[in-house]
This record gives C-alpha cells, structure tokens and sequence, in this order.
C-alpha cells in the first residue's frame, strides 16, 4: 500500500494537472522557439511577398502550416496545424522536409486577402483569443492581434483584439508626419454609435487611431498587401437635417472618394467639427432632456479625391466638406456623382461612376494624384454630358465586361484587363484611349480560353493567367499565356500555336477553395492540398516553366492513374496496394509477416506491386510501368514525386491519415468473436471510468497512477 504522505503528494499533483486542463491558456510566453540568425531564418533580410500564407526572407520562408479552426486548441506549444512554421527555400525547391515550428499558434483569421507579415525580425499575425468566460467556455470568436519574434518567443498579450473572425485587416509599415516609421494595424470595426470605423494602431506607441468614421465602403490594395493607402467613399449629410436621437441626417445624392495613410493622425477635414460652418449647419436644433443641443460626430483623416457634387449643390446647399467647390469651379454634372471602388490593385483604382441612370468606369493611378499638386476634387470628374474623362482614365461606359472580378494590368501606357464572359469564355481586352470614338473603349478583343464557365480568375504572373475550377474537394489549378494574338489561340488554323496558349490544368490538383489562394515564390507553386489524404496542409510543387513541360508531367501523373486501372484488371488488391504507396502509406505494416496485413495478399499481388514500385516491366503479367521513369532515372508512382508537404502534421491527422488509407486501401485481417468480445468488455470497464474522470479528474488521476504501480 502506498504510504499516506505520497497519497497526498499524489492528490496534490493530480489536481494541479486537471486545473492546468480545465484552465484557458492566456497567451503570454516567452523564450525562443527555434534559433535565429543571418543562417537560421535570414536575420537581417527583408521579406518579399509580404501577406497571404507564405512569407519569404533572406533565403526562408514562413509559412502556415495548413489550414486550421479558430475552434481547435490554441494552447502555445501545443498547436502544430495552423501554427507558423519556416523552411529553407532550398529545401523545399528540393523537396526535403525539414521545415519547424517558429510560433505554436493558431493563424486562422478569415481574411484571406490579409495573412502574416514579417518587418525586420517579428512576424505579425491573428490569433483566437485562449481567455475562457465565465462559464469556463473558450470566447474563440474573438481574435487578437498580435506579434513575435522569429525565433517564436512571442508578446504576452496582444495588440488589439476583436470579436469578428472575418474581420478585414492589415499590418504595413508607414511613416508619420515626423518622418518616425512603424508598423501599423489596420483594421475594420464600429465605433460607440455602432458606424464603420477603420482603426489604425501604432505597434511601437499603442495608440490606436479612428481614421474613418462612417464610411460607405473601403478598400485596401490587393495585390500589394503592404501598401499603407486606403481609399473610401463618403456620404454628405444635407445641412440641417442631423437629429441627435437617431445619431444621423439625410444624406446627399451624391458622394465623395477619399484616400488615407495608416500613419495619418490628421487632415484636411481633422479639425472641421471646431468650424463655425459645421456647427451651425450639423447640431440638432432640438434640445435634450438635458437641454443639450447635440452636435454630429464627423472624423476623417483622408485627403479628398473626388467630390460627387451637382451644380443643383454649388450654392446655398455647399458643405464644409466640398473642399474644391471655389470660384471659378464648375461641377461635372447637374444631378451629382456616386462612387464604388470595385477594386484597388497593384496601386490602381477601378471606379464604378453613377449620375442618375448613367454609368461610367475609370481608373486612376496612385501616382496620379500624388504628383498633381493641383488636383481639384471636383473638376478631376469625367462629364458624362461630352464624354471627357477629367483626370481620370476611362475605361468602359457599359458593365458588360468590367467587374471586380476582372484583373487589372497595364503595359506601358496601354491599359488591360481580363474578364470572363458570359458564355465561358476568358477575354483579354486592350482599352482605347480616350476621344478615339471605340465603342465601350474596347482597342482590342481577343479570346485567350473557351469553355470556361465557372473559372475564377486568380492572378497573373510571367505572362501567364492562372484561374480556378471546381475541383473534387476544393477548386483545380489552370494557367494559360494571356499575351498572344488571335494566331496564337487557333491551334487548328496557325502555325504560331504552342501549349503556352492552350489551357493547362495542374494534374489533378485540389487546393482549398476557402482558404487563401496559391502562392508562387520563384519557380515553385506552394498550396493548401485539400486531395484525399492531405489534410490540408501545405504542399510545395516545382512550377513548370512552360505549359509543354506542365502538359508532360500531366502525362506522366496520368499514366500513374491508368497503371492502376491496368493492375486493376486482374488484380484489384494489388492495386489498391500500389495506391497506398502512392499515398505515403506505411508499408512496414504491409510488409511484417506476423501482421495483419501480408498473409491477407497473395504472391501474385506483391510481385505486380514490386514491378509498380520500381517502374518496371513485368511480362508474366503482361504489365509494364517502365513509362513512369524518366531518362534521368527519376520514378514518379508516389505523389511525393509531383509535389510534397513541407510542414508537419498533427499526431491525431498522421494517425487519421492512416486509419483511413488502411481503411480504403488494405487487406486486414479479419478479428474473431473473442476479439471483439474484449473489445467490447473494455468499453464496459472503462467509459463509466471516464464518466468518473468528467466529474473528478483529480480522483480518476490517482485511480489510474495506482493502477499503473499494481
């Protein structure tokens, strides 16, 4: 028996464990996860390809190790799925794992357009909030925002922490009006009244500022996410029509594009609540229960773009936000403009402009408003009327073409974009300049893909388009060249057709469909593998450097699925065999003689699997599989051999991985009643044990040590 003082050491240890199960962790840890230097994860360096899943610097790259739940355990050190793990671009060009963990957290937010981003040597990141309620639930739905060094020592608390999941956000670097620069967080939220604020928070100050107070719509850049520019449209509220109790007036029928710098702590309309004009024009007349007179919440930091206002306006309906509207200045419209920011990319906007029934869209360069320093908010508006384009540059009068899903690209001068169309088709159109009478501005209209219903359009890269399908379990991967002319597209008629131009389709590659899109780091394709027996997590593929060579190792990946097919035939356990160790599966466990497998195949069955695995000829069985080795001596019958995992996978994903390929794949011996009787008396015994741990777990620790020491 044991001795009392070691019963109660016991108790004592076994209750401490269950308070450290049942208490939330709360986030602050410190100490270094991996080691860090000019060798050891490119200290010094800085990071390209900033946001999105996959970060690279100095030779390295970071990354998300696949995709993860805000609900899953968020408890640091504990999370590998979903954590941030880094790997040599060499080796993962090479297709050898050795990537790590750098920060065991979970990076789940669900703003797929945000991600990591790394400035100088601290990753910046969200996380689920690891606080437990009152009820002793963990509030996963709130996230934090926060950061940590690169060697994984990461902040005890956090930035900034909302209650939205989906919230959009950014981290950018930007320098303020002193020239300081720092890290900012921006971020979409409301403010006490319940209106869409952005905030802007100062990592190294922790001052959180509201840029914006009810803005109509947003957009940050797309394609750069660490540009710090913000563009937004605003209502204008008619004087004299604010009432306190409803905390809002009539608006305008028109509205004003404004821009704004995640540094910005004040601007042209900063100080206009102080302004006699607004307080006389925006305080409810009507007096409180306090005999208050209530004046309107007004803050925007932004500089004034464009300014909707109508002649019906210029006069005695003016406010104190028509900046430009000064003698001599003429509206470009009777009834007014409004505005829709259907995209900002790569420092381009595409504006969607409206007057009454008409419609008209522009783009407009950053660096064309930055360098007019005599930019007038309301003269740089198209006229509708006589077709000019003011400072903006047209780019079609009808929505039959242009949308927010469409890219955006110039060369030289000249404007593009790709669409596609309602009949399935992908266009690459070449936009006229103005005043040259073109119908719609269309120069130029060439097809680049037919039958193509259902494609998204992703993004483009060495000439090449790449765009999604429908895939099995997420969307399949295709690209196509989108620079060549109507020869090159007619591989019937032209003798200027190459594969280049024919839509090529990434094998038979499943990457998920709700997570962030695929991200190409200098020559290899890295993607979230939603295939079976993937799990999701990252894998990383040599990108062909022509769709010829990707249309070769289509063949190839085509020709495995067809030796199975052909093993099939006569031999439909050893196909199954040959697909589990395309898989990954464990083959030792085939190939123990004592175990539950091998006495299950035949002879016959290994010798068909032996020719399979080592891609050769097998003429007593009339099969040959030499076709899936190339001249180098290369073997391509696993699908390590087209693309391999870079991270590393969860113990509870390895074990489900292969339960299910021998639960799919392998012959297993089958288990007699004594067997499954044990089975069952097991479940007899112990789940009511497990009822006792629920509502005990410091008793049922001490029940199990002592039945460990018998």
């Amino acid at each position: 028996m044991l001795k009392t003082g070691k019963k109660i050491v016991l108790l004592v240890l076994a209750l401490a464990l269950a308070l450290s199960v049942l208490a939330g962790c709360s986030g602050g840890y410190t100490g270094s996860q991996v080691k860090y230097d000019e060798q050891n994860g490119g200290k010094g360096a800085e990071a390209t390809s900033n946001g999105g899943f996959i970060v690279e610097k100095g030779g390295w790259l970071y990354f998300i190790n696949g995709v993860a739940s805000a609900a899953d355990n968020n408890t640091y050190g504990d999370v590998v799925e979903g954590a941030l793990m880094r790997i040599s671009v060499k080796d993962a060009q090479a297709g050898k794992n050795t990537a790590e963990i750098v920060v065991p957290e979970l990076m789940v937010a669900q703003d797929f357009n945000a991600g990591i981003f790394i400035y100088g040597d601290e990753v910046y990141y969200a996380t689920p909030n690891t606080y437990r309620n009152m009820d002793g639930e963990v509030e996963t739905s709130y996230l934090n925002y926060k950061s940590a060094k690169l060697d994984g020592s990461a902040m005890k608390e956090y930035y900034v922490q909302v209650d939205d999941n989906s919230t959009q956000y950014r981290y950018v670097l930007d320098k303020d009006e002193n020239g300081n620069e720092a890290v900012y967080l921006v971020y979409a939220g409301t403010d006490k009244d319940d209106k869409s604020t952005l905030y802007s928070y100062n990592t190294e100050t922790g001052v959180t500022t509201a840029l914006v107070t009810g803005y109509s719509e947003f957009k940050f850049d797309e394609t750069n996410l660490t540009n710090p520019v913000i563009y937004y449209t605003m209502p204008v509220i008619e004087k004299d029509t604010y009432s306190a109790s409803s905390k809002s007036g009539t608006e305008e029928g028109y509205q004003q594009l404004y821009r704004v710098n995640a540094a910005a702590t004040s601007g042209p309309l900063a100080d206009v609540e102080e302004s006699e004009e607004f307080l006389s024009a925006y305080t409810d007349k009507t007096a409180d229960e306090n005999d208050e007179y209530r004046t309107m919440k007004y803050t925007n930091l932004g500089t004034l773009v464009l300014d909707g206002i109508g002649n019906l306006k210029m006069e005695d309906d003016s406010t104190p936000f028509n900046l430009d509207l000064k003698e001599g200045v003429t509206p470009r419209t009777r009834n007014g403009f409004k505005y829709s920011v259907m995209k900002y990319a790569a420092g381009q906007l595409v504006l969607s402009v409206t007057s009454g029934d008409n419609v008209r869209f522009y783009t407009l360069e950053d660096e064309t408003y930055v360098s007019d320093k005599n930019w007038n908010s309301i003269t740089a508006n198209g006229n509708f009327a006589d077709d000019s384009q003011g400072n903006l540059t047209p780019l079609a009068t009808t929505s039959d073409r242009v949308s927010s899903s469409a890219i955006y690209y110039k060369e030289g001068d000249a404007q593009y974009y790709l669409y596609l169309g309602g009949d399935g088709a992908i266009y690459r159109v070449k936009v006229a300049a103005a005043g040259s009478g073109k119908a719609d501005y269309v120069e130029e209209e060439t097809i680049i893909a037919r039958q193509q219903t259902g494609a998204t359009l992703l993004f483009i890269d060495n000439d090449f388009l790449y765009f999604s399908q429908s895939g099995t379990n997420g969307n399949a991967l295709c690209r196509v060249k989108y620079d060549g002319n109507e020869d090159n597209y007619d591989w019937f008629n032209s003798e200027n057709y190459s594969e280049d131009y024919t839509v090529t389709k990434y094998l038979e590659l499943d990457y998920n469909s709700s997570w962030y899109k695929p991200e190409l780091i200098g020559e290899t394709l890295f993607f979230p593998n939603a295939e079976s027996y993937a799990q999701n997590y990252i894998y990383a593929m040599a990108n062909p450097a022509d769709n010829k060579a990707l249309e070769e190792l289509n063949d190839i990946y085509e020709a495995v699925f067809d030796a199975f097919d052909d093993i099939a035939v006569k031999f439909s356990d050893a196909s199954n065999l040959a697909k589990y160790y395309y898989y990954g599966g464990d083959m030792s466990i085939v190939e123990d003689k004592e175990g539950e497998h091998y006495n299950e195949y035949r002879e016959e069955d290994f010798k068909v699997f032996e020719a399979f695995k080592t891609c050769e000829e097998n003429n007593a069985y009339n099969l040959d599989f030499s076709g899936l080795k190339d001249e180098e001596g290369d073997v391509y019958n696993t699908r390590g051999a087209f693309y391999k995992m870079i991270g590393q996978i969860s113990e509870d994903d390895q074990e489900s991985n292969e339960d299910s390929l021998k639960t799919d794949l392998l012959l297993t011996e089958a288990k007699d009643d004594e067997e499954d009787a044990w089975t069952w008396q097991w479940a007899a015994i112990f789940v009511p044990v497990g009822v006792v741990v629920l509502a005990g777990a410091a008793v049922a620790t001490v029940f199990i040590v002592r039945r460990k020491r018998k």
